[in-house]
């Protein structure tokens, strides 16, 4: 868990918030990784489950001012000031009264307002309560549309086929990565490669089992296409194929799914995969990820 200043040296209108989430230290009032002006984001729910963890993690680094509130009471008991964002981790279908999302309202009338949606949630958005004023977000998308709120810049947020863009940061300084797009055909994966080509690295279909021809990868794109959720031994039985860079480190490796749950998550991540993609995905997510991860290239 990233951590912020201890709040104790700290004057009381930026001290840490009195929440079970704040003993992280993550969860300060005042955050000095701030890399926004947006006001303050009071995050209610749960900060430590596994569908909202990361996208917690990344606000409590990035947030102006972080106020977390275990419940709707909490919040209402506390609100928080010159609040800019309200999200809601909400984990099941259990439903909010009317009048709870009026004093909401009324409380922050001015806010953009988010609903976190776990896996328990998964199709609610047709068929669930409606939350006036708030957007959907599910759990495995978060890290499509939360680096948004954080002064990001207008091309983040463009979809995939928008692909006149400048080559990526690793490219541009001479990283060029080898990425392998693990599906079962090139072209049910047509735009990922054109993508990934887009941003200046060089990228290869590879069906699926992995052949034990390909080398010198860097990056592997596992497609649902080929590689389907399963248990984290097959996972490590998928990975072990691609581990066959003998002059490379090993290749870093990302699943792009559509509407995962967070089981299926946890077991390919015990197998080693770094990175989850959800379909839809935007071009930015692709080009983070190969960032992100990259390394140098022995010459």
């Amino acid at each position: 868990m990233p951590s912020g200043p201890c709040c104790d040296s700290l004057p009381r209108d930026a001290a840490c918030e009195s929440n079970a989430a704040c003993e992280s230290n993550a969860a300060c009032e005042s955050n000095a990784a701030c890399e926004s002006g947006g006001g303050t984001l009071v995050w209610v729910g749960p900060t430590d489950r596994p569908e909202c963890i990361e996208a917690f993690r990344y606000c409590a680094e990035r947030a102006l001012q972080l106020a977390p509130r275990r419940t709707f009471e909490d919040l209402l008991a506390r609100p928080a000031e010159r609040v800019g964002r309200v999200v809601v981790a909400r984990m099941d279908r259990a439903a909010a009264s009317d009048d709870l999302l009026e004093q909401l309202q009324r409380l922050f009338p001015a806010a953009e307002k988010t609903l976190l949606l776990g896996s328990d949630c998964e199709g609610e958005a047709r068929t669930g309560q409606p939350w006036p004023e708030f957007d959907r977000v599910y759990w495995h998308r978060w890290n499509q549309v939360v680096p948004g709120w954080f002064s990001a810049p207008p091309w983040r947020t463009q979809p995939l086929a928008d692909r006149h863009r400048p080559p990526s940061p690793s490219a541009a300084r001479g990283l060029r990565q080898h990425v392998a797009v693990v599906a079962t055909s090139p072209a049910s994966v047509e735009g990922l490669i054109d993508a990934v080509a887009a941003l200046g690295h060089s990228v290869v279909w590879v069906p699926q089992p992995f052949p034990a021809s390909t080398r010198n990868v860097d990056i592997c794109l596992w497609d649902d296409t080929a590689a389907p959720p399963t248990s984290t031994a097959l996972w490590r039985e998928r990975l072990a194929f691609s581990a066959c860079s003998p002059v490379r480190q090993r290749p870093r490796h990302a699943w792009i799914v559509g509407f995962p749950r967070a089981e299926e998550w946890a077991a390919a991540r015990r197998a080693g995969i770094e990175g989850l993609i959800s379909k839809p995905f935007t071009n930015q997510v692709i080009r983070d990820f190969i960032d992100h991860h990259l390394h140098a290239i022995p010459r």
